[in-house]
């Protein structure tokens, strides 16, 4: 009997064996205080007013500049930080690695 392939098998995407688990990557309770009151104060997603004029809830933080990890200055720089909503978090990402 054939098992039905993943979405990751069935559109060849692929994903790092040795990534890190986010709390690895510095992303634990720290970040969650610090990323929960940036969305509380910017509830709205910056790429979709910037580009299509419309207002959408924020998912998630993200840093407008990579950062390497929590030893980078700019990790906890609300400087660095924009909210966005999970597509435009996806659209961004997938520019960042082409």
């Amino acid at each position: 009997m054939s098992r039905v392939k993943s979405r990751r098998e069935r559109f060849g995407l692929k994903r790092p064996d040795d990534r890190r688990t986010a709390t690895e990557r510095g992303y634990g309770g720290r970040w969650a205080r610090v990323s929960k009151r940036w969305r509380e104060s910017n509830p709205n997603c910056a790429m979709c007013w910037e580009r299509e004029g419309i207002v959408t809830p924020v998912d998630l933080v993200d840093h407008i500049e990579a950062v390497s990890g929590p030893a980078d200055p700019r990790f906890f720089d609300e400087t660095n930080f924009q909210s966005l909503c999970r597509r435009c978090h996806a659209i961004k990402t997938h520019g960042e690695t082409l």
